[in-house]
């Protein structure tokens, strides 16, 4: 029997935590510390301050994972890929053993070949690898290809050399640690090749689905510098990453990593959810592929806390969702569908990565409501679309794909790819300049680690060690300049009127973290003053971000420090504060609210928690008298420092997906709130003073937004609102009380303005018939009346048409109008009579509102439609009388366009 999925797993830790030593890491979340990355795309990214320098190894230094791996956007994504290959895949494991400076080549090598070929049993003839065969600037590797030969025992032959673009990892950004890599690759046999011509097919020389690569050996032993050159490392390093996927594949000997133990109940789940049977047809088997992959990757996704939005990861989560279901309409599913697969996934997953099945039921919700929003536009979108693919120009115009995107929601990367299935292309330069003039950034492209400008700090605290923070304890203090930067670069001194960064080995500023904004305040000695602007952290650094007031300050010297105290104090409050309401609102809606992201600082407080519904402002009210109940218990608040593991055993709630150090804070409040923080708070609730809600409001599906004001700020607040309330009654001539039925009456009678307003409209609307008759103009024995009324109401429109085809039967109406700057209202009647002779009301409107910029449409003998080009109104009159004249006459367009049409 071959090994199911979780077996292989399970034995790739087990190998080597037990018999090498390695120290097992649960996998990070696909939500990456650093911030430069989208999200985590392989087994190392969790161990990037390590390879870097940035933070201490592991004891021992010596590390195994399996990791979830998600490449679904920027230019890593194998998305066009998935469902068409064997094995390519928008989530997946990769199985990691990692050194950081202990064992290198000589051990790790024959590791990897007693691993597969006795642990996992692969014919030891079927297996070949790749080395770097070396170029100009840096030399082949022999090491490897010694140890690979003489040691492991693998014929010359199966030793392929390839170039730097195939087997050469990094560095991460311009410089960084780097080396040559050795890839494992099993043969599947002739029956997968490409060629059965002698030397045609091989590694090498092909991408066809014999040669299957699934574990990748990659040593870092140089480091390129910002020259270009490279330079030996002092201490080495290994990352390896081995797919779960591709190896599953390999030992069930499946065609392709779809029909696995791990992916093929949800494909199976995909063909029941849809209706359509896998194995039936080369197309429908792509697109049951990629609905099941996609299913997989947004239920990892959405689980991790990833959010549906319009940009960063919460646009690649949108992205794929949409992609799946326009999958699933192509297969005829047309209702939601992607979530009932969400079960499936967990089923196989769950038992190793438990936040799964924690999770289940808001990852169904968050992918069901997104599934209806997309259903709601798809419609109307892809008709847009298929207006835009049907030009006869190749490529595609950008703007309108923008708009497509905006109004629509359609993702550019869908589009694109249904143009491609059309032979087309997009202009994105053009999509490019409508996306900046609307005033989006999107995050989606930025998946590469940046490490130049980071280098100098690196080296302060390798040299020096972190910064100690004595904020918690007092607001002044002394500490000496250990390292100073200005544009990214190290610097000896700054002078009065420069920007810089100034590190201290100890500091009483709080830097940026855990939601709380960064203190400001004062750095000065006998020789300068510079303003604290912001503190933010860069490893276990303080970086405090100063403009120099007076005088030169050098690195090196002592500073005194004094943080601003009132607006640490206000920060205080408000920190404080989202403790208080996390603990009422976990009360109120359950143990299963957890915090999903805060900013706190002097002006106010904004928490983001998790709950599946809208709070009733009832709710709200009762969460917020229990907080000031609370507030005014005189409750101490207690913080106490510990090991994270004994932190957890007191069940302090830790914040939803936040990784926390071996060391940390929690925070006590009375017998109502134990939290994991390393933030700063008052010392008993009752400085909070008043809290009062402000707002509340949807940030993503399952995910609600607080803010909230503390303190002074909560009672200024009260004050202003009390102030717009006394003038409002005053404007209004009642008192508080009245105000609202005061303002009910007020609406009413505007109301009912408003509707004899339009009926004196109407009225005045009718007049124009008679006109507008005289001006009628004969197709052959049609009559049509085509003008603008502008600026008369849609409604006004479909009175006078419905009108004069009663006055004048045998006719043609079209009517246009702009009731308001950027708005065109357009209607069209048709007589009865004219139908069957293929004078279709609805084809006409279309036909107009694609001239204005719009859509609509109805029935033969009467549509509707909008746009937003008044200045277009008379081109669309124009193409409405000439779609007469061609349907009525029998004449070409050319002719058509010769005659012109009424006012």
């Amino acid at each position: 029997m071959a090994l199911t999925g979780n077996e292989i797993r399970e034995k790739f830790i087990a190998y080597f935590r037990d018999k090498r030593g390695h120290l097992h890491l649960p996998s990070a979340s696909l939500i990456p510390d650093n911030p430069t990355l989208l999200l985590t795309s392989a087994g190392m990214v969790p161990f990037v301050p390590i390879f870097l320098g940035q933070a201490a190894a592991t004891n021992p230094p010596r590390v195994v994972t399996a990791q979830k791996c998600a490449r679904a956007g920027g230019k890593d994504s194998d998305i066009e890929n998935v469902g068409r290959t064997a094995r390519h895949h928008s989530f997946f494991e990769m199985l990691g053993n990692f050194s950081f400076g202990d064992y290198f080549k000589a051990e790790v090598i024959p590791w990897a070949w007693e691993f597969v070929t006795t642990e996992l049993g692969l014919e030891g003839d079927r297996l070949s690898v790749t080395i770097f065969g070396g170029d100009d600037e840096l030399p082949a590797d022999e090491e490897a290809f010694q140890i690979w030969h003489k040691k492991v025992g693998l014929p010359v032959e199966r030793i392929v050399r390839m170039s730097r673009k195939d087997n050469f990892w990094g560095p991460p950004g311009p410089t960084g640690p780097c080396g040559p890599c050795s890839e494992i690759y099993y043969d599947r046999g002739v029956e997968y090749g490409c060629s059965d011509e002698p030397g045609q097919c091989g590694l090498g020389k092909c991408e066809c689905d014999r040669y299957l690569e699934f574990w990748n050996l990659v040593f870092m032993e140089l480091f390129k510098d910002e020259t270009g050159k490279f330079k030996p490392l002092a201490a080495k390093n290994v990352d390896t990453g081995l797919g779960l996927d591709r190896v599953a594949l390999i030992l069930q000997k499946k065609q392709n990593t779809f029909e696995t133990d791990l992916l093929f109940p949800v494909l199976q789940a995909a063909s029941k959810a849809t209706g359509v049977t896998y194995g039936g047809s080369h197309e429908q088997d792509i697109a049951l592929k990629i609905i099941t992959d996609h299913a997989r990757c947004i239920t990892f996704l959405a689980a991790d806390g990833v959010r549906m939005s319009n940009l960063g990861r919460g646009y690649v989560l949108r992205f794929i969702t949409r992609r799946a279901a326009r999958y699933g309409r192509l297969l005829g599913q047309k209702e939601p569908f992607l979530y009932k697969l969400v079960p499936a996934v967990v089923k196989i997953y769950g038992n190793h990565y438990q936040e799964l099945a924690a999770a289940q039921s808001l990852v169904e919700t968050i992918i069901k409501e997104e599934e209806e929003r997309f259903a709601h536009t798809i419609e109307k979108g892809s008709n847009v679309l298929d207006e835009l693919l049907a030009s006869s120009d190749e490529t595609v115009d950008g703007k309108a794909v923008f708009n497509l995107y905006s109004t629509y929601g359609y993702p550019v990367e869908l589009t694109r790819e249904i143009a491609r299935e059309k032979g087309k292309v997009i202009d994105m330069a053009g999509f490019e300049a409508a996306k900046k003039e609307h005033g989006q950034v999107s995050s989606v492209n930025k998946f590469n680690v940046n490490i130049a400008a980071d280098n100098y700090l690196n080296e302060i605290s390798k040299r020096n060690g972190g910064t100690k923070f004595v904020g918690h304890e007092k607001l002044e203090g002394e500490g000496e300049i250990v390292g100073l930067t200005t544009d990214g670069k190290a610097a000896e001194e700054i002078v009065e009127g420069q920007e810089a960064e100034v590190v201290l080995d100890e500091t009483p500023f709080y830097a940026e973290s855990g939601g709380q904004v960064g203190d400001t305040g004062i750095l000065e000695n006998k020789d300068a003053r510079l303003r604290v602007l912001d503190t933010k952290k860069h490893g276990d650094l303080y970086v405090h971000r100063v403009k120099v007031e007076s005088g030169v300050i050098r690195s090196g010297q002592n500073i005194i420090s004094r943080v601003d105290k009132d607006r640490r104090q206000s920060a205080m409050l408000h920190h404080s504060s989202a403790h208080v309401f996390l603990a009422a609102a976990r009360v109120y809606f359950g143990k299963t609210v957890l915090q999903a992201g805060s900013q706190v600082g002097p002006q106010g407080m904004r928490f983001d928690f998790t709950l599946d519904r809208q709070p009733k402002a009832s709710e709200l009210k009762q969460i917020e008298a229990m907080m000031n109940e609370w507030v005014g218990s005189n409750a101490a608040v207690e913080t106490m420092v510990m090991p994270v593991e004994e932190a957890k055993k007191t069940g302090a709630v830790a914040m939803f997906n936040e990784k926390y150090g071996d060391i940390v804070r929690v925070v006590r409040m009375g017998d109502f709130s134990l939290e994991f923080c390393g933030g700063t708070h008052v010392s008993n609730v009752s400085q909070i003073g008043l809290i009062k809600l402000i707002s509340e409001g949807s940030v993503s599906a399952g995910k609600r937004r607080v803010e909230a004001l503390a303190g002074p700020t909560a009672w200024q607040y009260i004050n202003e609102q009390l102030t717009y309330l006394t003038d409002a009654t005053n404007l209004l001539k009642t008192n508080p009380v009245e105000l609202a039925a005061q303002i009910e009456r007020l609406k009413e009678q505007l109301k009912d303005k408003e509707r004899l307003a339009q009926s004196l409209q109407g009225q005045l609307a009718l007049t124009k018939i008679p006109t507008l008759l005289a001006q009628a103009k004969l197709v052959g024995d049609i009559s049509v009346v085509a003008s603008d009324l502008s600026p008369s109401s849609a409604d006004d429109l479909r009175t006078i048409a419905q009108e004069l085809l009663k006055h004048k039967p045998k006719s043609v109406v079209i009517l246009a109008s702009s009731p308001e700057t950027g708005k065109v209202a357009l209607a069209c009647a048709v007589d009865s009579s004219l139908i069957s002779r293929g004078i279709n009301a609805g084809e006409i409107v279309k036909a107009a509102a694609s001239v204005v910029g719009g859509s609509g449409g109805g029935r033969a003998d009467f549509a509707q439609a909008g746009g937003k080009y008044p200045e277009k109104i008379k081109e669309a009159l124009d193409t409405c009388f000439q779609y007469v004249i061609v349907q009525g006459e029998g004449q070409s367009v050319s002719k058509a366009a010769d005659k012109s049409p009424a006012n």
